[in-house]
């Protein structure tokens, strides 16, 4: 990969991804949709893309993200942000590379639920292919 070059195949994945973020529905508030559960359902959906779960900026930030290849991190549903971005995470000088922290167990520690997030992402897997096949 060339500093600054994202390959056309993985543009086009986050395309579909953000197209699919862009169709969830609003759910209730006790349903508490989360980074964590957005992040499996698109990455149940689209070949590709790979849910990681760990901290963002630093332990404490607990936080989940889609892995598209080669360092490519699809940010579907940010902290402090307005939507979706794709950052480039491929070497050690760029300043994502360290914001991203992956913890493969952070749902299952400290009282965390990740019952929960697989629950709504059940849900939200469920209406995205409802929504394509009408």
């Amino acid at each position: 990969m060339r500093a600054g070059y994202i390959p056309a195949p993985t543009l086009a994945l986050f395309d579909a991804l953000v197209t699919d973020f862009l169709s969830l529905p609003d759910l209730e508030p006790e349903d508490r949709v989360s980074c964590h559960a957005v992040c499996r359902a698109l990455a149940a959906r689209h070949e590709g893309a790979t849910c990681i779960d760990g901290w963002f900026s630093g332990v404490g930030h607990d936080h989940s993200w889609l892995a598209l290849g080669n360092g490519i991190i699809a940010d579907m549903y940010p902290i402090g942000a307005t939507g979706p971005f794709l950052v480039d995470a491929s070497h050690w000088l760029i300043p994502w590379n360290r914001l991203y922290i992956p913890h493969p167990t952070l749902l299952d520690e400290g009282g965390r639920d990740r019952g929960h997030h697989d629950r709504i992402a059940t849900e939200l897997l469920g209406f995205l292919r409802a929504n394509e096949q009408s």
